[in-house]
């Protein structure tokens, strides 16, 4: 529930059973605040986790760019055997399944 939906509720609610406006809209007003100071937390505690997720997606590109630059005929020589091609295509498979489920990670993360 959003900011507005609890202050358009609060109001309708207090204009049909009556009170002090002043105090639930104080109350209100500290409801927000804490909900806004948890998700801060939340996203600072999350964040190392964040980057080492976008890490672990990044770093197999640069292990293959490092040997590639060692060894021009790096990526020849992986797929002249059938089982350079298994596990590079595996590999490859592997690394797409990880990033999906990084990423559905990392957007439920930042719902908050």
């Amino acid at each position: 529930m959003n900011s507005l939906a609890m202050l358009t509720s609060a109001i309708a609610v207090n204009q049909e059973t009556g009170g002090d406006l002043i105090q639930v809209l104080d109350r209100l007003a500290i409801a927000v605040r804490d909900r806004l100071h948890f998700v801060a937390r939340q996203r600072s505690a999350t964040i190392s986790s964040r980057l080492v997720a976008g890490m672990m997606l990044l770093v197999p590109f640069f292990i293959v760019g490092f040997f590639m630059a060692q060894d021009a005929d790096y990526l020849n020589l992986l797929m002249a055997s059938e089982s350079g091609r298994y596990s590079f295509w595996l590999g490859v498979i592997l690394q797409i399944l990880g990033a999906v489920v990084v990423l559905r990670i990392l957007r439920r993360t930042s719902r908050f």
